[in-house]
């Protein structure tokens, strides 16, 4: 986090000036009432009406303005360094390869950028500035003190090494209790999320009564977690407050034993008394806020893992300025564990603007391929390359301008139709018009109300899966990339649709189509430049439709084993 607390360096040092100026009004405060106790003891009322009401008046002036222009400069800081941290975590998160993604539960993810990012907030930027103010209060009070009297800053010494260090020996204790909470914290959030995402199962299945149970017992351990944790804390600053008032009492009876042998005044015991609000104060205060600073040690690793683990600043990677001859599988063999592989010895070239059909029953890897080939998964055996460069070294920023990807799982935007095809970029009348033509969303666009302006809801609650899936299409093809990856895209369409958008997908000349399809039709495959067959994870059979049926060998027993009819084949 030190990275981010000097971010910005100007603004983090006008802070500390202001910090710094209030303390100086807080110990000015302290003279300021010894001389008026001291005016009035001495009956010295018409200085006291003059020159006190005077420097008075100046000094809470003074106070006010520089207590506001502290708390704004810290509010600019405070916006702007939060910022800075949530949007490089949010795309370090973002950045992640589809296996380290996924070895977490999303609602984890925004846990961290949620809950753990206001305990960094509150324990560790708020709580830094707060023990540099508690510092400067403390050495400023002190040093005043000392010109007051020796005996009664030797006395507050004493007593202000066992408020320090008595409270420190149970921030193991809080730091544990801290992270604990973070976890449940988690969990939480992961839960709730899970159950929210799954409402139309828990209707459909009627779960209630076991989602209410899951529901409590992550509740309850959030709470019971956050209790330990709040109790914890609590007699930390409890036992810290008592050790500090027992400075106060040391002062007052140190302060008058002086003031009765006559070697300090009645208003230098006020004024001692005042200053020992910027000592006892910080002491027990201190400690607190270094407990609490410790405590998030285990929450700030794991942001400060998460921010580094993308960190390629000294990898120099190949960009892609354009898509000019293939993209080759040489040997590839991967497995999501180091106990099965899901693909084997895999050797392919897709070449520009050639079309590819990937065929093969559930579970024989298509989809694997596919992941691969867009980068999601990068610890796999064997080379892919693209254009002679190796996908692994190649700027994925520049490789995914040229490729667009219709998946059968389609994401939506909480927003319009408009938004969802053009990813809230702006394009032309005719090329959206173009778009929603081939992928046969013109008549239902035209049917509703707002047409294109027509809002999708939360993931596209609003719409059913094939017009979700015309709008995944939509969006590919607006972006007119020169690949095009489509996995189970059709699946939710119906037979004619279905038909129209692949065959008109088959006619653009300039893309590069590599297709994972469960839907055999022969007037269809024929338009295929290649169609691949897989196995078990390899591949077996590679050809044109009519070359791989004169062969009687897999794919000819996978499509006849239908009758040559539209076989569904689930993935």
């Amino acid at each position: 986090m030190k990275k981010y607390l000097f971010k910005y360096k100007l603004l983090f040092i006008l802070r500390c000036f202001t910090i710094l100026v209030c303390s100086i009004l807080d110990i000015s405060l302290a003279f300021l009432l010894g001389y008026l106790i001291q005016l009035i003891t001495n009956r010295n009322f018409d200085k006291l009406f003059h020159n006190g009401l005077i420097i008075i008046i100046i000094f809470l002036l003074s106070y006010l303005i520089i207590s506001y222009l502290n708390r704004y400069i810290r509010a600019i800081y405070m916006k702007k360094t939060l910022i800075t941290l949530k949007n490089d975590l949010f795309n370090s998160i973002i950045k992640k390869d589809m296996k380290e993604f996924t070895l977490n539960n999303s609602g984890k993810y925004i846990s961290i950028l949620t809950n753990d990012m206001k305990i960094i907030e509150d324990d560790f930027f708020n709580n830094i500035f707060n023990l540099i103010s508690f510092s400067l209060s403390f050495f400023i009070a002190l040093i005043s003190l000392i010109s007051i009297s020796v005996y009664i800053t030797l006395t507050i010494v004493i007593l202000g090494f066992f408020t320090f260090i008595i409270p420190t020996i149970l921030s193991n204790k809080l730091i544990y209790k801290k992270t604990r909470y973070s976890h449940c914290l988690e969990n939480f959030t992961s839960t709730t999320k899970d159950m929210l995402s799954g409402f139309e199962v828990i209707k459909s299945f009627n779960l209630y009564n076991k989602v209410e149970e899951v529901f409590g017992k992550s509740t309850y351990k959030m709470e019971e977690s956050k209790k330990d944790y709040t109790l914890m804390e609590e007699f930390i600053n409890l036992l810290a407050a008592l050790l500090g008032f027992s400075m106060f009492i040391g002062v007052i009876m140190v302060g008058g034993f002086l003031n009765l042998r006559g070697i300090i005044s009645f208003g230098s015991i006020i004024a001692s008394v005042q200053l020992m609000n910027n000592i006892a104060t910080p002491l027990s205060s201190s400690v607190a806020i270094l407990n609490r600073i410790k405590s998030i040690k285990n929450i700030s690793n794991k942001i400060e893992s998460i921010l580094l683990s993308n960190n390629k600043e000294d990898i120099k990677l190949n960009k892609i300025n354009k898509f000019n001859k293939s993209i080759e599988l040489k040997d590839v063999t991967f497995g999501y564990d180091e106990n099965k592989n899901v693909l084997d010895d895999i050797n392919l070239t897709f070449e520009k603007g050639k079309k590819y059909a990937i065929v093969g029953e559930s579970g024989c890897g298509k989809s694997t391929l596919i992941k691969l080939i867009l980068g999601y998964y990068n610890e796999y055996y064997g080379q892919i390359l693209v254009d002679n460069l190796n996908l692994k070294a190649i700027d994925f920023n520049d490789f995914y301008n040229h490729i667009s990807v219709i998946n059968q799982n389609v994401f939506m935007f909480d927003g319009t139709i408009e938004d969802n095809i053009g990813l809230y970029s702006n394009y032309s009348k005719d090329t959206i018009d173009e778009a929603l033509e081939v992928s046969g969303l013109k008549k239902f666009i035209d049917k509703l109300e707002l047409g294109i302006k027509d809002s999708v809801g939360e993931n596209g609650n609003k719409l059913s899966g094939g017009e979700k899936q015309r709008i995944a299409i939509a969006r590919a093809l607006i972006k007119k990339s020169s690949i095009l990856i489509l996995d189970e895209s059709t699946s939710s369409l119906d037979n004619e649709t279905s038909y129209n958008i692949e065959n008109s997908i088959l006619n653009l000349d300039y893309i590069t189509a590599i297709v994972v399809t469960h839907k055999l039709r022969e007037d269809i495959l024929r338009k295929y430049d290649e169609i691949i067959v897989m196995k078990n994870g390899r591949i077996i059979e590679i050809g044109k439709f009519s070359s791989l049926i004169e062969r009687h060998e897999y794919f000819y027993n996978l499509y006849y084993l239908y009758g040559g009819l539209e076989t569904t084949l689930t993935q």
